[in-house]
């Protein structure tokens, strides 16, 4: 192998087929997809017209650890090696097996997902880029962890009239607040 070359970016594989048999296989190393061809010609991905540009998936919210029922907006910023065109596609973002939404990719290879509808606890929010045109650029997928937070209900009770005397009709008024809700309930 030239001395130019990294050692630990290239593969020889020693191949047992026919003479003049030319078997191409694709492999991934050091983050880069490479040619292996029987007589050891070793070539770089960026000489082969076509080759598929990796990319990386980056995820994150705008509020970790939320509150039940709080806004959360995921963020999933698709990044690319080298120099090629702009990324398009769409970005599917899950809760576990639950799909979340798809949501296409802006102008700066930004896909913002908002939900409201995460129950307290843990969450594996998972954002998978899924290629426009998947001879260009190669799909990639991340994980995070969403912490939700359960919120707690207060109870104000009142009665009219306070005070009152015996025998006199008393009107009590219960309000729960929590997990952004209002509840009013009167007895009489």
């Amino acid at each position: 192998m030239p001395s130019h070359m990294p050692q630990d970016s290239y593969r020889r594989l020693a191949l047992t087929q026919p003479s003049g048999f030319l078997r191409l296989l694709p492999r991934v190393a050091a983050g880069g997809l490479f040619v292996l061809c029987t007589g050891a010609l070793v070539l770089p991905a960026s000489t082969i017209a076509g080759a598929a540009v990796f990319t990386f998936t980056r995820l994150a919210s705008t509020n970790n650890s939320s509150k039940y029922g709080e806004p959360v907006i995921f963020f999933a910023d698709v990044l690319w090696e080298g120099s090629a065109s702009t990324p398009t596609g769409t970005v599917t973002f899950t809760d576990g097996t639950k799909v979340l939404g798809n949501v296409s990719l802006d102008s700066n290879c930004r896909a913002a997902l908002t939900s409201s509808s995460l129950a307290a606890g843990s969450h594996s929010i998972v954002a998978t880029y899924v290629p426009a045109d998947p001879l260009l650029f190669s799909g990639s997928s991340t994980s995070f962890t969403q912490n939700v937070a359960s919120t707690t209900a207060t109870t104000t009770l009142a009665s009219t009239p306070n005070p009152s005397t015996f025998g006199q009709p008393v009107t009590f008024a219960a309000t729960v607040k929590g997990n952004r809700h209002c509840h009013l309930h009167r007895w009489r």
